[in-house]
Parts: structure tokens; sequence; C-alpha cells
């Protein structure tokens, strides 16, 4: 309340008292780039509720009948085959089906190996008509229909089916936790989810109004079957599958569980992707002529929270308005900022000083300067996704092909640098003066030396706490290894298993194990992820599970064969749900 008060008292000064002398044109931009500000913030107040915990000792219900669904897009094969592997081991399973939009050979192969069945998209691409295709073959009275780039924990339908007790219960939300995230970085955008996921839960969720984000959830047949399925539902589908549920008559609810775990983003590029399928559904929404537009309070307020997604494309124009004048005010004073000094820091100061006090509160776990970064590396994205959404183009985003928007992101934070860093070196250097005071100077330089550590912060990196390295020998790896204050997760084209940094030999058994290349001096590529959060067993069994479920067959078995003095291995192998209650990953490797 505060930022809004001390926000609204500043925006009535600089319309009544700093027009004076000011460029028109300047004014009126500068007036509506702060009085957006001023509106995103009174949306972000308005809809924040009472956080809902994530629950580490769920209530679980047995015997819930239901099926899985796996949605293969784009995702690598080592990923759809961790996604089948976890929903295969789901406890109360009925029947499970690979839902491949593509028809790719891969899904294919791994799908006549497995002894799954496999429903293909058609020629026009719609995901939609895929998964009714694939809820018509499901017999149960629920379907889970989840994204072939997550893991899916043992006991997701347990911890669901209760939810369903409500008979006007339709769809059932969950949540995911990224497999080195924990709440502890910024995933791009990570800042954005976190408002959403936890932050309007709260409000949302007794009334039953959650909108459908593009991710995992729990679906009621008959509710589907009410709506006349999800096909045609346009460029966006869970999302306008959503809306219609609602305006029948339908809730949306959620558990705050975790049942699921996502690899983080390798890349910018698979960063920026993600993001723009998520921005591009949400659009979508807004401007689908075929949606529900019934006056209903649940409706209104899920369209409401959809308005989000358009806030996000606005504060990147905001940006790129508020960084011409900051170069406009560097060279001329057709701008005067500062008609009183000490009026602007008292209400300037207050307005943004609160706001920024509340956005940090609410993205302090997931950490504050990433989440100020993430404009940046999302500048010129979501300009481009706008802007095929209001053309009604596909997002024709694949994740081989460069991110929408990458390019120009480059070239114009760039040029930004650039334009910066000169004007800085040559007022500095009296080379040219400052067409204004000597207090706008001062402001106009701290602002702009802000501006260019924020974009080396964005051009350095993911800032995943996660690192690309090469290891010829496995000494490179124990020498990585003992580093680590915590555990790291390894990644390869091999499968995935911890490193725990209190042993060294670690690096030699995971290379015995997973069999890694040497020959030749041939460097065997690991990713690796630190900063995995090992503070619960809880969260040592999600790491865990989903590093087995990463493992290949013929990998799993030089496991077992490596680790024959464990008892329980062969178990672990042939009942991985039932083994991890009292396995972890990091106990096999020691052992």
């Amino acid at each position: 309340m505060t930022a809004l008060v001390t926000g609204l008292v500043y925006l009535g000064w600089r319309l009544a008292f700093t027009f004076g002398g000011a460029h028109p044109v300047m004014f009126v931009l500068l007036v509506a780039a702060e009085a957006f500000g001023m509106m995103r913030l009174w949306i972000e107040v308005s809809l924040i509720g009472i956080v809902r915990p994530v629950e580490r000792e769920p209530e679980r219900f047995t015997e819930p009948d239901a099926d899985v669904v796996v949605i293969v897009t784009d995702e690598p094969a080592s990923e759809v085959r961790a996604a089948v592997l976890s929903a295969r081991l789901a406890r109360g399973c009925g029947k499970l089906l690979i839902a491949d939009r593509d028809g790719r050979p891969d899904v294919a192969e791994l799908a006549q190996r497995l002894e799954i069945e496999r429903v293909t998209g058609s020629l026009d691409g719609d995901l939609g008509k895929l998964i009714d295709t694939a809820l018509v073959r499901c017999p149960s009275l629920y379907t889970l229909l989840v994204p072939a780039n997550l893991v899916v924990l043992p006991d997701v339908l347990e911890v669901t089916s209760g939810a369903f007790d409500d008979t006007e219960v339709g769809v059932v939300l969950c949540r995911i936790e990224d497999t080195n995230a924990n709440h502890e970085v910024d995933f791009g955008g990570y800042g954005e989810h976190h408002f959403r996921d936890t932050l309007l839960l709260g409000k949302l969720h007794n009334s039953g109004f959650l909108p459908w984000w593009s991710d995992m959830a729990v679906v009621r047949q008959t509710a589907i079957a009410d709506i006349g399925g999800m096909t045609h539902t346009g460029l966006s589908v869970t999302m306008s599958a959503g809306i219609r549920l609602q305006a029948a008559g339908w809730r949306i609810t959620d558990v705050p569980v975790v049942v699921a775990r996502r690899l983080a983003p390798w890349s910018d590029d698979v960063h920026l992707h993600r993001w723009s399928r998520d921005l591009y559904e949400r659009l979508a929404v807004l401007v689908d002529p075929n949606a529900p537009h019934k006056n209903e309070h649940s409706t209104r307020l899920s369209r409401r929270v959809y308005r989000i997604a358009g806030g996000q494309v606005g504060r990147s124009i905001q940006r790129i308005v508020l960084f011409g004048i900051l170069f406009t005010t560097m060279f001329t004073s057709s701008l005067p900022l500062v008609a009183d000094p000490v009026v602007l820091i008292g209400l300037w100061g207050a307005w943004m000083g609160s706001s920024l006090v509340m956005r940090y509160v609410a993205t302090r776990s997931i950490g504050f300067t990433p989440w100020i970064v993430n404009d940046l590396r999302l500048l010129t994205t979501n300009v481009t996704v706008a802007w095929k959404v209001l053309s009604r183009r596909p997002l024709q985003s694949q994740l081989m092909d460069p991110a929408p928007g990458r390019q120009a992101r480059r070239i114009f934070l760039t040029l930004l640098q650039t334009g910066l860093t000169g004007s800085l070196v040559v007022f500095s250097t009296g080379v040219l003066r400052p067409a204004h005071g000597d207090f706008v100077t001062l402001t106009t330089f701290g602002m702009s030396i802000w501006l260019l550590l924020m974009i080396a912060e964005s051009g350095s990196g993911l800032k995943l706490r996660q690192v690309r390295q090469s290891f010829r020998t496995s000494e490179e790896l124990e020498v990585f290894a003992s580093k680590s204050c915590t555990a790291v997760i390894n990644v390869s084209q091999f499968g995935i298993g911890v490193v725990s940094s209190v042993l060294l030999e670690v690096g030699a058994r995971i290379r015995v194990a997973f069999g890694l290349p040497q020959a030749d001096g041939e460097s065997s590529r690991i990713e690796v992820s630190t900063k995995v959060k090992r503070s619960t067993h809880e969260g040592d069994r999600h790491v865990a599970y989903l590093g087995f479920a990463l493992l290949t067959d013929d990998q799993m078995d030089r496991i077992i064969e490596y680790c024959s003095g464990v008892a329980g291995m062969r178990m672990l192998r042939d009942n991985l749900g039932v083994a991890l209650e009292e396995t972890t990953v990091a106990d096999v490797v020691h052992e």
C-alpha cells in the first residue's frame, strides 16, 4: 500500500509541476512509462494472497483410478525416456500412453521397446486434437497429462486423486521443482513463475479460479468431454480449455505438493524457448475469439490473471522507452527530470523503494538480482512472441532452432552498452558537457553505471550456478567434486548421477559405473549442475529418483554388477519407486 500511495502522489506531482520546459512528446512518453509501472504494481498487489507453502509430507490416497499420458513435442530423447520410465512407476497407474505430436522415429522405437501404446499427431500439428485422441483410449476416470520434460514421482496419482472428491473439480494442478533450483536461483522468468505459482495461489485456490497453466495436470475425463474436448482450442491449448471449463461450471484446483522434477535449462536458448512457449499460450488466450466471454466471476478473474502476460510485453516496451529517455536526457535538456530535487528524492524514492522492497520479499528465495536481470534477457523475446500472437502466426519455436528474439536482444544490448560506455567516457573526460545541472548529471551517471552492470550480468551466462566442463580424466572430476561444498549432479549422454563432495573417489566410481569413454584421450562431456539442495531426505529422494530414471537399462545393469554387494539393488531396478523410499544415489555410489 505504501508503494501504491506514494506512486500516485508522485505521478500527480509529475503531471502538475514538471511539464514546463519539457518537450511534449518526451514528457508524454515518460509519464506513460511511469503510469504503466503503477498499473503493474496495482495488478500484482491486488492478486497477491496468502502463500500456500509446499507440503513435504502430503496426504496420500490409495488406489487412484487414473491413467497417464506423456505428451512428446521436441524434447530430447533422454528426457522423453526419463518421463516415460517415471510415469511407468507411478503407483496406481492403470494405462500408460505416449502422445507423439511429430511422429518421431526415436519415440516410436522407445514405445516399441517398452511395449507402451503410442498415438501420433495429425499433419496440422493440433496438440489439442492429439490429447483428445489419447484421452479416448484412457478408460479410467482421471488422466494425468505430463509433458515429456518432466519426471514424475511415484506418488503423483496418490496425492492428487483426493482433490477429485469434490465433484465440481475438473482439473488438479501440481507443484514442479527444477532439479537444481529449489527456489535458490533464477531460471530466467523463474521469478514470474514463483510469483504466479506461489503468491497467486492463495488468492485463487479456494474459489477454484486457478488458470490452467501450460504444464502438468490431472484431468477428469467427464469434464473434458463436457466442453467437447481440447481439439481446436486455438493457439493456446490448456489455458483456453481451462477458461472453457470454468465457464461451464467446473473448478480448477491445486495440490501444494511437489510431485515432479524438471531438468534445469542447459543453455540460454533452451531457457528462452521455455519462456516464449509459456508466454505465447498466455497471450493467445487473450486474443482467442472463440474463448468463452461469459460475464462470470471465475472467467473474469482468470482473464485478469492471464493479462499479466500482456504486462510482460508491456514491461519490455517500457524498458525500451526508458532507455531512449535516458539517452535523450544525457545529451539534451528536452526533458528536465528534476524540477525539485528534494521532492523527487522524497516521492520517487519512496515509490521505488517500497516497490523494490515488495519485490524483494516476493523473490528473495530465488535471488533478487537475477529477477531484475531477467528483464533484460527477455527484452526482445517478449516483443517477438507478442507480434506472432497478434498476427495469428505459429511460434515455430523448436529447441534445435535459435530462440525467438535472441539475436535481436544481443544486438540491442550491445548497442546500448556501447552507447552508455561512450557517453560516460566523453562526459567524464570533459569532451562534452551535459545539457543540465550537476544533480541531474550525477543521477544520470548513476543510472547508466547501474544499467551497464545489469547488462554485463545478463550477458555473462544463465547464472544458474550451472557450469559446463570437459573432464579428460577421472582425477579432474574428483578435483571438481572435492572443491564443491554441496553435492553436484553429473549429466551426460550416458546418464545422470550424484557426486558427493566428501568422497574424492566418487569420480572414478561414477566413471566406471557409467562407462565414461577415456580411450584415445577423448573428452567425456559432463554437464555439472551445482547447488542441489540436500538438506532433507525428501529432497534426496527426489534427486535420486530423477537420477536413476535417466539411466539406460544397460547402465543400470552395470551399476548393479559394480555394486553387487548392496542388498536390494536389483529391487531398485525392478521396483524403483519402492526402493527409493530408503535409498539415495549417494548411498548407492558410496556402497
